[in-house]
Formats: C-alpha cells, structure tokens, sequence
C-alpha cells in the first residue's frame, strides 16, 4: 500500500484536501473540545471517521454515533492500532459508517434539516426569554436528547 502520512510538514488546503478525498480512514483526534471540524471533513469526504469516544455528549443534531457513524476508541488511545487495523482490514464495515456517516451529515443541509434546526433554535430562544434567561428541561427542543 502507498499510505501517505505528513508528520509535522506544512501542506497546501488542495493537498489536504485531496488527501481526504483519498482516505479510508480519518482520525480525529480532540483539539479545543471533543467535536472537531475534521470530524465534518471525515463525513464529506466519504471516509470513516476514527476518534475517542464521545458517547458522554449531548449534541443535535446527533451526528456522533459510535460504531454507526464513527468508531470510537478509547481516550488515552490504548485501542488506537487495533482499531485502525481493524477498520482498514474489514471493508464492509468501513464503508458501512463512512456511508452512514455521511448520510446523517447530508441531512442537516437539506430543506427539511435546516428548516428543522431553525425551528429548534427559534423554540429554544422562546423558551429562554419567557423564563428570565433559564431554559426548562422538559421541552420540545430538547425531548430527542431526553428521551435517551
């Protein structure tokens, strides 16, 4: 295999770019918090997304699903190569959550996704200015992360 690995080299965005466009397997690893913009180029790109586990997180929409839309691995990266060898060694299951992956991340653009998250937003600021800059727990924005 030809694999192409910059450590510590400066490349131009094209060559990232086409870097991505290239890759099977992404690894995101955290920078100013768990959720990073390459974690989005993973999902554009086509290739599975490899990081520490973010199950802990209370996102929306919820794009980080282990083993679904990316595969998680363990924070002090005791399970970093396994993984890695595991992903590039099983396709199906590599292209299974780079699809799906990408797919979640397709939804949030369309009509309905952005109509979606306006909705929510606008429901949440409602909420927050009826109750002196307290939002409640029991309402229509937050019932998906409740109902977990």
């Amino acid at each position: 295999q030809d694999e192409k690995i910059w450590i510590g080299q400066k490349i131009t965005v094209r060559k990232y770019q086409d870097a991505l466009a290239q890759s099977n397997i992404v690894l995101s690893l955290f920078g100013w918090g768990e959720i990073c913009h390459r974690d989005f180029e993973a999902f554009t790109s086509g290739a599975a997304l490899l990081m520490p586990d973010v199950s802990h997180l209370l996102s929306w929409p919820e794009l980080h699903v282990p083993f679904l839309t990316y595969w998680p691995i363990q924070w002090d990266l005791s399970d970093l190569v396994e993984s890695y060898k595991f992903l590039l060694s099983n396709e199906k299951k590599r292209i299974e959550i780079a699809k799906e992956g990408q797919e979640q991340y397709k939804k949030v653009w369309t009509n309905e996704g952005r109509q979606k998250f306006c909705n929510r937003l606008k429901d949440f600021i409602v909420d927050v200015i009826k109750n002196d800059g307290i939002p409640r727990e029991n309402v229509p924005y937050l019932q998906e992360v409740n109902d977990k």
